[in-house]
Formats: structure tokens, C-alpha cells, sequence
């Protein structure tokens, strides 16, 4: 999708992430902090759609 990386298998929502994260014991270190890139639109019936990657820091 992105510079010969494959398109994504699964969308899931920031809440569900941060579990997946915590169930795996992964730390998040602030869960409010997020660093967002923006990468294009996609034309949506209602409105347009951002394709987006966030970005946390996290330990195990």
C-alpha cells in the first residue's frame, strides 16, 4: 500500500489497539499523546474519509 507494503489485513479502533497492546503485556506511556500522519482522502457518500497512521510509544 504504502512503498511496497502490503495493504492492510485489519482496521481496528485506537481502544481496541490499546487493548491488544495491554493483553500483550506492551506499556503504553501516554495514552493521550499521538503523533498522526495524514496520507490521503478517500471519496465517501457522506464525507471524505482521512487514511491516516498514528503513532505511541509503548514498551514490553
Amino acid at each position: 500500500m504504502f512503498a511496497g507494503a502490503s495493504p492492510l489485513h485489519t482496521i481496528k479502533s485506537r481502544d481496541a489497539w490499546l487493548t491488544l497492546l495491554d493483553q500483550h503485556g506492551w506499556q503504553v506511556h501516554d495514552v493521550a499523546k499521538v503523533t498522526v500522519v495524514n496520507h490521503f482522502e478517500l471519496p465517501m457518500t457522506e464525507k471524505p474519509a482521512q487514511i491516516q497512521t498514528q503513532f505511541l510509544t509503548a514498551t514490553a
